[in-house]
């Protein structure tokens, strides 16, 4: 019925989630030509790790790059390394 249709079920996990994911790491696996099963724990949690800090890896860059690109910043970077 309608009704159940717009009520989330809670704690289920959509057949596209489940599939999204899979291939999101097995994108991240390519690279690696064959991951050992001894080490696959710490290649999750790289991984799991880039996953959750994607967002701020944006604004990271942008800030630094918008900070080098200033005129200013040349000076205050060798002024910083003497």
């Amino acid at each position: 019925s309608k009704k159940n249709r717009s009520e989330k079920p809670i704690g289920k996990i959509h057949l596209q989630t489940v599939n999204n994911q899979h291939k999101q790491i097995r994108d991240f696996l390519a690279p690696f030509n064959g991951v050992a099963t001894k080490y696959l724990p710490n290649y999750l949690n790289w991984f799991a790790y880039r996953q959750a800090h994607q967002d701020n890896r944006a604004k990271i860059t942008t800030m630094l790059s918008t900070c080098l690109a200033a005129t200013t910043a040349a000076a205050w970077l060798l002024n910083l390394l003497q």
